[in-house]
């Protein structure tokens, strides 16, 4: 590999590395500018990327601790890396501004109180007064998610059970003959359709007749 060529790379690299510090620092400078919206804006692409990591890391740490049968030595969830911290931040300013409580909670709460990166004691000192301010609010916010949540489970559960109760009691083409059975109770007769690639069952009741073939509902005749 000659020289040239691990030159351009060298500089590519580079080039990335101050794209990047000067991203942050632009964003840095709107969230002291009270712009939190576009600093968010401009912080995105690489918030996404630096979270998919920390996640991914958590992730190990879980299965590390697993594996090993032994408690995890950092909490996980807890971020420290500036450029996700600088979007958290700018988010819970921004949720705040907006009325949005709960949200900016969830943006500001996993700040890890030993970041040391860009505008650390304003945004240490923010979350410390944020969640002492909204306690209350927050706590009633969570409460009202988390029944709301339990709503929506049960709300699901409620109509699976409504949908399996439903098929208990019908039939459909494709079910196989024994439920048919459990559904309609044994047929009070039973035909034998001879074809030439094989047969199939009529099985016949009080109003309806039902043709098997293969142990499945072929089709389903219903007389009035």
């Amino acid at each position: 590999m000659n020289k040239n060529y691990l030159l351009s790379i060298l500089v590519v690299i580079i080039t990335l590395l101050i794209a990047g510090c000067g991203e942050m620092d632009k964003a840095t400078k709107l969230i002291q500018q009270g712009d939190y919206s576009y600093a968010k804006m401009i912080l995105f692409n690489d918030y996404q990327e630096a979270n998919i990591k920390a996640i991914d890391d958590d992730l190990k740490k879980i299965g590390k601790a697993i594996e090993h049968k032994q408690g995890i030595s950092e909490p996980v969830g807890i971020r420290k890396e500036p450029v996700i911290v600088l979007y958290k931040y700018a988010d819970a300013r921004d949720s705040e501004a907006k009325g949005k409580i709960y949200e900016a909670s969830e943006a500001i709460k996993n700040v890890s109180n030993d970041y040391k990166g860009p505008l650390s004691k304003e945004i240490l000192a923010y979350k410390d007064e944020f969640l002492s301010k909204y306690a209350s609010q927050i706590q009633q916010a969570s409460d009202e998610k988390a029944k709301e949540e339990k709503d929506q489970k049960e709300t699901a559960e409620q109509e699976a059970k409504e949908r399996i109760d439903t098929w208990n009691k019908t039939i459909n083409i494709g079910d196989l003959k024994d439920h048919v059975i459990d559904v309609l109770g044994n047929p009070k007769g039973v035909n034998t359709i001879t074809y030439e690639n094989g047969t199939a069952e009529q099985l016949i009741y009080s109003n309806k007749y039902v043709y098997i073939k293969n142990g499945r509902v072929t089709a389903i005749q219903t007389e009035n």
